[in-house]
């Protein structure tokens, strides 16, 4: 039983590494940090183990044309801020497994050296299985040039683990992904950075929905992320890692940042004072200040008149060398829970129809694209549509359909207004040729005019401007505009 143990752990960590292999010194430090190995690797487990995983048919040995760098292993979870607890960016190792994507059914994976490498297998075993080489001299004969390359059925084995079945519909880049995630074991991959998931080359765009169909899928999980680059910015971006190595990565900034929820959820207001929190918190004010800036879209510090919040207090404690007392306040925003999706993105899945069946019979081919969309937005009337709901219209999905709203309004045919749905912002698309009419134009008018005319009081030496000039000067430049803005499309 120990001997299939071991074995399976050494196959499982040759497999691990997908398609690139992995070479001897790099299987012996990632058997050094495998929890629960049952062999002390010295000299001679080292020779019995390479007996064994030798001898299997499960992998394959390949000559490599240069000798590969040395494996390094960063846990980046170790260089975490004392202060906020945030992870500090570190600079990333010399890349050793260069993303080339691989179109050779049935092989998949990313390897680089996929054509220039040798097959040397039947050098260091014969047909039976029995051992031609000894490990000092395959070490001897071909050092750090050569690698253990697993089958395919035993890589996706190891990724997907005994409990899932392999999604087969996954494109080539999707499965580099995916193979690249579990390379990472319990450390995960993550997608910010100078080591991320940016080293494929794609746009954060197009990353973002190849990650969400593998999340989709569940063949890949996600946390919240946050990160100090080098260069002294703070990103927030997420921790991906496949499912049979989920392992929970609370930073001490978003558990203080939790439990700062729970104490201003339970005051009035929703706020209470800086030096309170502080203290209950128990971190210095300069550590806490950074705190409330990592998370500006839950934590809000205001400065507030005393008599506000002690409005009983007398006029001497109002007082302080004859100036007015202000107390400085942390109110919270929006309440935060630890991984709680906040991406823009991921909050539309609602109303994504990017798994349903897109009813394109409403579209006319004879017809320009962007001709046919205008009339749809234009048919729905002054208080427009939304994003999502443009895509049901239209029967588009949701990266063809944002390209068409951004060429429309570049063209100047519809604008996009921003109307509070709950908790969100959401843009709202409507034709111009209701510029003068709709709740939303006729409120970012009003707002317009109030704009200008404070504007225009700032410049006037009197102080003092007609809002009914301002009012009838707009009107006139909008009418001027007005045969621009009713474009005949049919």
């Amino acid at each position: 039983m120990e001997k299939m143990d071991f074995l399976e752990a050494c196959i499982d960590e040759i497999a691990l590494e997908g398609l690139d292999g992995i070479t001897i010194s790099a299987l012996w430090r990632r058997l050094e940090n495998r929890a629960g190995f049952p062999l002390a690797l010295d000299v001679d487990s080292k020779i019995y183990i390479w007996t064994w995983i030798s001898r299997s048919l499960d992998l394959e040995m390949f000559e490599l044309p240069t000798a590969r760098p040395p494996l390094v292993i960063v846990n980046r979870f170790q260089h975490i801020c004392p202060e906020t607890g945030v992870i500090m960016e570190t600079e990333p190792p010399e890349e050793i497994y260069p993303i080339a994507i691989v179109k050779d059914v049935p092989e998949r994976g990313s390897c680089a050296t996929y054509k220039a490498r040798r097959k040397v297998t039947d050098e260091i075993r014969d047909e039976e299985g029995k051992n031609l080489l000894t490990l000092a001299e395959t070490v001897k004969k071909w050092g750090e040039r050569l690698v253990m390359v697993a089958n395919q059925d035993t890589r996706e084995f190891s990724i997907y683990g005994p409990e899932m079945r392999p999604w087969k519909d996954m494109s080539n880049i999707q499965y580099c992904i995916l193979e690249r995630v579990a390379r990472m074991r319990y450390l995960g991959e993550v997608t910010l950075g100078k080591s991320s998931l940016m080293c494929f080359g794609e746009s954060p765009k197009s990353m973002f929905y190849h990650c969400k169909l593998l999340l989709q899928q569940g063949v890949l999980t996600k946390q919240p992320y946050t990160q100090r680059s080098l260069g002294g910015q703070q990103g927030h971006g997420k921790l991906l890692q496949v499912k049979r190595f989920y392992a929970e990565r609370r930073t001490k900034s978003e558990v203080v940042a939790e439990r700062m929820c729970e104490l201003l959820e339970a005051c009035e207001s929703r706020r209470d004072e800086y030096s309170r929190i502080c203290k209950v918190i128990g971190l210095r004010d300069e550590a806490f200040k950074k705190m409330c800036m990592n998370y500006p879209q839950f934590f809000k510090i205001d400065t507030v008149p005393y008599t506000e919040i002690y409005p009983e207090a007398g006029r001497e404690a109002n007082y302080r060398s004859g100036k007015e007392r202000s107390v400085r306040m942390v109110k919270l925003v929006q309440k935060y829970k630890y991984g709680e999706d906040r991406d823009d993105e991921d909050m539309e899945d609602g109303n994504d129809v990017t798994n349903q069946i897109l009813d394109r019979s409403v579209l006319v081919r004879e017809y320009p694209l962007l001709n046919q969309t205008w009339k749809f937005v234009d048919d729905v009337g002054p208080e427009g549509v939304s994003q999502a709901d443009f895509r049901q219209l239209c029967g588009l999905g949701k990266l063809e359909s944002r390209s068409v709203c951004r060429n429309l309004e570049r063209m100047k045919s519809v604008k996009s207004l921003m109307k509070d749905e709950g908790r969100q912002r959401v843009a709202r698309y409507v034709s111009r040729n209701y510029d003068l009419s709709g709740e939303l134009s006729t409120k970012f008018e009003q707002e317009k005019q109030k704009r200008l005319l404070l504007k225009n009081e700032q410049m006037s030496p009197s102080g003092a401007h007609d809002l009914e000039t301002c009012k009838v000067k707009l009107m006139a430049h909008r009418m001027r505009l007005m045969p621009f803005l009713n474009i005949v499309w049919w």
